[in-house]
């Protein structure tokens, strides 16, 4: 059987987040966005080939645990009452990995 860490599992949804965002923000001419979901891509992409080998599962755990932690605020902030449930699954979901409880 295949285990994959819930941590790794967050990591990857992020990832895909940013990359989905950064495709509609492009398809937008969003500029500000764009700006915004490249600069998650690119760390997602440094985050994932472990550049000079000093990171580790914690790390990407903590880029999942960023990404939604982010979303969460922004949307409860902009009052978007269907996106504050979502979000914040994920991000005690990558809070609980990122503490080594799941």
């Amino acid at each position: 059987m295949i285990e994959i860490p819930v941590g790794e599992v967050c990591g990857y949804l992020g990832t895909i987040w940013c990359v989905l965002n950064l495709a509609w923000a492009v398809f937008r001419n969003d500029a500000e966005h764009a700006m915004v979901y490249g600069v998650g891509v690119f760390a997602a992409f440094v985050v994932a080939l472990n550049l000079g080998g000093v990171l580790n599962d914690y790390t990407w755990s903590l880029f999942g645990l960023g990404v939604f932690g982010l979303h969460l605020a922004i949307a409860t902030w902009q009052h978007v009452w269907w996106k504050v449930p979502v979000f914040a699954v994920l991000f005690i979901v990558s809070t609980l990995a990122f503490m080594g409880v799941v």
